[in-house]
C-alpha cells in the first residue's frame, strides 16, 4: 500500500487544482494499478529468491555428497 502514496500525492494536488470527477476516477484507477503492480513485483521477488536459496541448497548438497556437475 506503500507503494500508493505517489499516485495519491498527485491525486490530491489535482484536486486542488479543481478537477473533475473523471479525473479523480482516472488518478484513483491509477494509483490502484500503481499499487497492484508494486504488489505484483514483490510476490515475483519473494519466489525469486526462495528459488535461489533453494537451488544454492540443492547445489551444496550435492557437492557434501562428493557430486559434481
Amino acid at each position: 500500500m506503500l507503494g500508493a502514496i505517489p499516485a495519491l500525492v498527485i491525486a490530491s494536488s489535482a484536486r486542488a487544482a479543481g478537477s473533475t470527477p473523471a479525473d479523480d476516477w482516472t488518478m484513483g484507477l491509477l494509483a490502484l494499478a500503481f499499487a497492484s503492480m508494486l504488489l505484483v513485483l514483490a510476490l515475483m521477488g519473494t519466489r525469486l529468491s526462495k528459488g535461489l536459496r533453494q537451488g544454492i541448497a540443492a547445489r551444496d548438497g550435492h557437492r557434501d555428497a562428493g557430486e559434481f556437475r
